[in-house]
């Protein structure tokens, strides 16, 4: 669904993480702790998650046209709910064996005709679901992990009919409309985590970029004929035990959203007429694309034992990847939130079971387009967001 936060990555992986500001390279919470570091899988036992997020973004663009109305359009689809799922296995003393399932995604739904742009209600849907087995070992106080990323996405675009033509598309018929398309890759991520002394833990993460096959009914929109790769992430990580009962960490990570062309395109200045060719068609390799920059995401977040139940908060910020002279097509995808507030708590029901809770809220951020009221270049475009998390941790 649509739950852009770090552009199109969600603030965390998991619940216990989602409460901790996402923070989750050296500090492993949960069953879903190996998806945001492999390593992690070592510190999760024989365990089943279940988990499941609902998450509520509010977008508007302001459309800027001549000689029409200068509203906001919310967007229409304002609720999404993302699945998680891991189950964890220790071989031995020394290894472990898993699997974790985790979302991402955007998208956008105006109700609403994009004038001078198309015929139809503007709708956009991209959604990602990694499923990753995991394995991990452990040397001395050093983990070392590995997942192998198999990644699935779902992309769907109506209403950019104006665009379908020869003059704006290498591949006109396959711009618009088309009906949910689906592409696929496989992609792995490296992770260790080292216990530096009893109160202080440091871990880090690679995620080379994933080459993914190609969206061929919307290989005249979407850059490299309809390519979207996921991009390369790497991660730092630091866990602080202040108290037998408290522990602080905070993750850097640095998503390259600059290597993958359908993202990192730049969109020329667009004319009155609504062109946005300026010497490559939408498409091409050098076609038109959202002109997102690579984000460096903070994350902060702080976890508190209190007898059967644990009690966290956390802080995630990253600046926009959407620039403001790039608003145009980021109609479409605009991820302009960047601060994060977070809460969460687990629960445990018994020896074997508990259960966690998470609520993320992220304030109205606004890009302003360099567009003015005389042209329809560079919208304003706005968001925020609530989410709400639930998991079920089973020991078995």
């Amino acid at each position: 669904g649509a739950f852009a936060t770090n552009g199109y990555m969600p603030h965390g992986a998991g619940t216990d993480a989602k409460g901790m500001g996402g923070v989750g390279i050296a500090l492993p919470s949960g069953g879903m702790a190996p998806a945001s570091n492999p390593a992690a899988q070592m510190y999760v036992g024989n365990k089943l998650t279940f988990g499941m997020d609902w998450f509520r973004p509010f977008r508007s663009a302001t459309r800027l046209l001549v000689n029409t109305d200068n509203t906001y359009r919310d967007s229409g689809s304002n609720d999404f709910f993302i699945p998680e799922f891991g189950y964890a296995r220790p071989m031995g003393s020394s290894s472990s064996l898993g699997v974790v399932v985790y979302g991402a995604g955007l998208g956008v739904d105006y109700g609403a005709v994009w004038q001078n742009v198309g015929t139809t209600n503007t709708y956009m849907l991209l959604k990602l679901m990694t499923i990753a087995p995991t394995w991990a070992t452990k040397v001395g106080n050093h983990s070392f992990g590995v997942s192998l990323n198999l990644v699935r996405e779902n992309f769907d675009v109506r209403g950019l009919e104006n665009f379908d033509v020869a003059s704006q598309s290498r591949y006109v018929g396959n711009t618009t409309g088309k009906g949910e398309d689906s592409a696929s890759g496989i992609g792995v991520k490296l992770g260790w985590m080292g216990e530096l002394t009893p109160s202080l833990s440091m871990g880090a993460t690679i995620q080379p970029q994933t080459s993914m096959s190609k969206f061929g009914k919307y290989k005249g929109l979407l850059a490299e004929q309809g390519k979207a790769d996921v991009p390369a992430q790497y991660g730092l990580g630091l866990a602080f035990k202040a108290t037998p009962a408290t522990v602080v960490g905070f993750d850097v990570v640095k998503i390259k959203w600059s290597g993958v062309k359908s993202f990192a395109n730049t969109t020329p200045a667009v004319a009155n007429s609504g062109l946005v060719v300026a010497g490559a068609a939408l498409g091409d390799d050098n076609g038109a694309g959202f002109g997102w920059k690579d984000q460096t995401v903070y994350k902060l977040g702080v976890s508190h034992q209190l007898g059967k139940w644990t009690l966290r908060a956390g802080y995630n910020y990253g600046k926009t990847p959407v620039q403001a002279d790039q608003t145009f097509f980021n109609t479409l995808a605009p991820a302009v939130t960047e601060t994060h507030y977070t809460l969460g708590a687990s629960w445990a029901v018994s020896n074997s079971t508990d259960i966690s809770l998470a609520y993320m809220y992220s304030p109205s951020n606004e890009v302003k387009g360099t567009g003015t009221s005389a042209s329809m270049t560079n919208p304003d475009l706005k968001m925020n967001q609530n989410s709400f998390g639930i998991a079920l941790n089973v020991k078995m």
